[in-house]
């Protein structure tokens, strides 16, 4: 049913006003827009216009370095996930930054403690960052 159905739902004219209907009536929230394929391009170029697009950016990055140190198809391997996680560290989060977020000290330490663990990042090492941009885009 999924694989014949679905697809045919999504692109409906149905789905479009099940959409409108849901965005308008006040209930969608920030993480229904950021995880939505459909409405986060748009989204995103909101975002550049207000310029702050680095949020963004960050927390999509963030969330896909979680996901993969999830994922159960995973093949661990430490040096790759400590050059993943300082990549991103190093573009957002550093004092040397490339797109610094300024999320403050407190941030940034917890950040290179989860980064710098003895069996490499833990998963959530972005978490609290995550959750300040996060804080800060609801507000865009």
């Amino acid at each position: 049913m999924d694989k014949r159905w679905y697809p045919q739902f999504v692109r409906s004219s149905f789905m479009s006003r099940h959409q409108l209907e849901y965005i308008s009536s006040g209930k969608l929230q920030l993480i229904d827009v950021v995880l939505g394929e459909s409405i986060l391009f748009h989204f995103m170029e909101y975002m550049e216009q207000e310029g702050v697009s680095s949020l963004l950016h960050f927390w999509l990055m963030a969330e896909n370095f979680y996901n993969h140190m999830k994922s159960p198809d995973r093949v661990p391997d430490i040096d790759v996930d400590v050059a993943d996680a300082i990549a991103i560290y190093d573009k957002f989060i550093s004092l040397q930054a490339l797109e610094p977020l300024n999320l403050g000290d407190t941030v940034r330490v917890e950040v290179e403690e989860g980064i710098c663990g003895i069996n490499g990042p833990i998963p959530n090492c972005f978490v609290c960052a995550q959750q300040s941009a996060y804080e800060v885009m609801n507000k865009v």
